[in-house]
């Protein structure tokens, strides 16, 4: 490996990126990048080289204004011709060597930084895509979330079992077991929105799609592009482009390759081509995003539609005036994907009633009706004489 070292005297401004060389050769002599430093160690990385004379720094020149400073520039001379390719190669070597440590760490911040098309434009980066990072753009990827006490089983198409995941292009049947999926029929599928990837379009993108020792081939579409990732241990994955047409939301759908049952883990979609190693969000922020698409006041662990704790035992509980009625007043824990379809049920889970008291506890009543209604929540009226408290449970979903 050839160091090229070019040396001389130049002239530098406190808080300019412009320098200036004494009898340049910059040109003649092949410098298109590098590092420039003066004999005080100030200095940085070379955006460009505008003539043999003069080049421009990535970064405005930290230190005192002077003229006939000794420098040197530095810089490899086998990746002059191709730095944007090495560079973009060595970042993805170093994810792979150490996908959570400091290097990420380090990349990370650097990226983030205000300066950062002109680091990028200094070491001959390209613009990361969007998303970045290892963000994983699915949710409930590792299927722990599950509001709808899914026990695992058969799924009718457009059913949702684990929060996020449905049945699509027919029947599916679908079991978890700890961080293990098992697909054991049929298709399953997420519809992820463009936002949870920081971007208005996920079209004319590139995505990696990863799952933990898949157990037999799958296959794996995203809008109008498949590819298949190989069975075996460890983490594998496919690098898929979407179309020009894939605008709007994607779905991203999971099937085994041939008939039979596959099982896998940990599903994650990424931009980009590089795969990086599985990690989890915290829990109230997965939580916080399904609940974007579904919520329901009945415990954690119970199934909303056949939640029966008895008449007056619902999770909401509102005083009421025997003559007048009562409205209760919902502002969801988190605001959802739009105004959802909500279901009330009483402490019999019969849909659309609500559980009364007027002197006992009693199920099956009608309720007026769900006014302003909004991605926030929504008020219940009813007007049932005689009664001095009601109470209920509520599902909301705004599903794609």
């Amino acid at each position: 490996m050839a160091i090229l070292n070019v040396t001389g005297t130049a002239s530098v401004t406190n808080g300019s990126t412009t320098v200036t060389i004494v009898g340049g050769n910059l040109v003649a002599a092949g410098v298109s990048a590098g590092i420039f430093f003066t004999e005080a160690g100030l200095g940085g990385a070379i955006a460009s080289v505008t003539s043999d004379t003069e080049l421009e720094l990535a970064l405005p020149y930290a230190g005192t204004t002077a003229t006939g400073l000794d420098f040197t520039i530095s810089i490899d001379s086998a990746v002059l011709p191709t730095t944007t390719e090495n560079a973009n190669r060595v970042a993805e070597l170093l994810d792979q060597i150490d996908p959570l440590g400091s290097f990420t760490d380090f990349s990370n911040g650097l990226m983030e930084n205000e300066d950062a098309d002109e680091w990028r434009a200094a070491f001959g980066l390209s613009t990361p895509p969007p998303g970045g990072g290892d963000l994983n753009i699915l949710v409930n990827g590792d299927f722990q979330i599950n509001q709808r006490a899914f026990a695992g089983g058969s799924l009718s198409t457009g059913v949702y079992g684990f929060d996020r995941w449905k049945a699509v292009d027919g029947a599916a049947s679908l079991s978890l077991s700890g961080y293990v999926a098992t697909l054991a029929s049929g298709v399953i599928a997420q519809v992820i929105e463009p936002s949870i990837a920081g971007v208005d379009s996920l079209a004319s993108t590139t995505l990696t799609v990863s799952v933990e020792a898949p157990s037999a081939d799958l296959t794996v579409t995203a809008g109008s592009t498949s590819g298949t990732i190989e069975a075996g241990a460890g983490r594998k994955s496919v690098t898929l482009t979407t179309g020009a047409g894939d605008t709007g939301n994607l779905t991203l759908k999971i099937a085994k390759s041939t008939a039979g049952s596959v099982s896998f883990g940990r599903v994650k979609a990424e931009v980009g081509s590089v795969m990086t190693a599985w990690s989890a969000r915290p829990f109230p922020q997965e939580f916080t995003l399904c609940q974007r698409y579904f919520q329901t006041t009945v415990p954690y662990g119970q199934n909303p539609a056949t939640y029966a704790p008895g008449a007056g035992n619902g999770s909401i509980y509102t005083n009421a005036d025997t003559t007048n009625g009562s409205v209760t007043v919902i502002r969801y824990p988190a605001p959802m994907r739009t105004t959802p379809t909500i279901t009330i049920r009483d402490g019999a889970a019969n849909a659309g009633k609500i559980s009364v008291y007027n002197g006992a506890w009693l199920n099956n009543y009608a309720f007026t009706g769900a006014y302003g209604s909004t991605d926030k929540g929504f008020s219940l009226q009813q007007n049932n004489s005689g009664v001095s408290a009601i109470s209920f449970d509520y599902t909301v979903e705004a599903e794609l």
